[in-house]
């Protein structure tokens, strides 16, 4: 097995040599139709760690649009989950992330996969479906940005294969076991090249509340597993304790980086790379615990902390419970039914995935998936004051 690392990747022409180098070294010979599966998660506004960049996608391209053999360069993706779906769909998430400028190449057209047809596929005895175009393509680049997450630890080659599943099957791995249910995703979808964008990485509590981390580098390789572990190492992560590339693994998806690739590049490690936590913090007493949410979630705590900013009054009363509330406050999100009960704490369920851990624990919970943000206001406040 081979990996591919550069880094001091500064301008756009080091961009495009090391695209060049790709190629070049895995011997790379598209064909015919190429499908090309970005990142993207991005909901505005788009912080540049969240998105796979333009730069790269450009460069990508490029280089197809040279290769004479290639007939069309299909860009595709679903919409990204969201409250109200409306605000991100497709033709938003292509325009909000400036890639729309790609056109600007005769090959290249974007692919809406919530148009396209779905093939049905069983993991562990769930229907999935993804888009029947790509049993069509002659060839498959994977294209992930290299982040941490805060479930499955990090998000890599593998998981970013979660967006090739339609809106109601990623819901579905949250609200089952998103961890095991990865690992099959590279049974069923094999890219002919992984190119993984890490210009600008995450860091800290991704996908959705991380950080920016400038690391000037793309990374490369065709085995997921061999791919996912190196990397993770590189960001100071033991993965064999990454539950999805383990069981890609087990699975024979692939084969962990071996020894001899770790101690080539020991002296490439990221040291001071941020590691995701288990929650986020508000003030000295209030804890979002996000588990096992998905993106729908997580939005909702997007949108409760603009509503808390744009409203004086709310906001006010929020930070007062932040930094002066007798008991640490604990806003529970996604399916929890394994987590710690905090005995001495107040503890709040918001959205359909924590009813289980609820009842279990004689908590109220707030229904929806996700509740609307006005109902999760309102809801929070109320149970602030018994």
């Amino acid at each position: 097995m081979k990996i591919y690392f550069k880094d001091s990747i500064i301008t756009q022409l080091d961009v495009e040599k090391s695209i060049d180098e790709i190629f070049n070294n895995f011997n790379l010979q598209p064909l015919g139709d190429v499908f090309i599966k970005p990142n993207f998660s991005g909901r505005f506004p788009i912080i540049k760690s969240e998105n796979t960049s333009i730069e790269i996608l450009d460069a990508v391209v490029k280089k197809l649009e040279s290769i004479q053999g290639v007939k069309r360069v299909l860009i595709g993706h679903y919409s990204l989950l969201s409250v109200d779906k409306s605000s991100f769909d497709f033709d938003t998430m292509i325009n909000l992330g400036g890639y729309k400028d790609l056109l600007k190449y005769s090959k290249v057209s974007f692919a809406n996969l919530d148009l396209e047809a779905g093939i049905e596929i069983d993991i562990m005895g769930f229907k999935c479906y993804y888009p029947k175009i790509l049993d069509n393509v002659d060839f498959f680049i994977n294209m992930p940005k290299i982040k941490t997450h805060m479930e499955t630890g990090v998000s890599l080659s593998i998981k970013n294969l979660m967006g090739l599943v339609d809106d109601r099957s990623r819901k579905l791995f949250h609200k089952t076991n998103l961890n095991e249910m990865l690992g099959y995703l590279g049974i069923y979808f094999k890219p002919n090249i992984n190119i993984m964008d890490g210009l600008i990485a995450m860091e800290g509590n991704g996908p959705h509340e991380g950080e920016n981390k400038i690391i000037n580098s793309i990374i490369s390789g065709i085995d997921m597993v061999e791919l996912d572990s190196f990397i993770s190492s590189l960001m100071g992560i033991n993965f064999t304790n990454v539950l999805h590339i383990k069981k890609a693994m087990e699975l024979g998806v692939g084969n962990y980086a071996s020894n001899e690739i770790l101690s080539q590049y020991k002296d490439k490690i990221w040291s001071d790379y941020k590691k995701p936590d288990l929650f986020m913090r508000f003030g000295k007493k209030i804890f979002f615990w996000p588990t096992t949410s998905c993106s729908l979630c997580h939005e909702v705590m997007r949108l409760l902390k603009k509503k808390l900013k744009s409203n004086l009054l709310l906001g006010l009363k929020f930070y007062y419970y932040a930094y002066f509330s007798k008991k640490r406050i604990n806003i529970i999100l996604g399916r929890c039914e394994f987590m710690e009960y905090f005995v001495n704490d107040k503890n709040i369920c918001i959205g359909i995935c924590t009813r289980n851990y609820a009842e279990k624990n004689n908590l109220n919970c707030l229904i929806g998936c996700p509740p609307q943000i006005e109902n999760v206001i309102n809801f929070i406040f109320k149970e602030l004051k018994v």
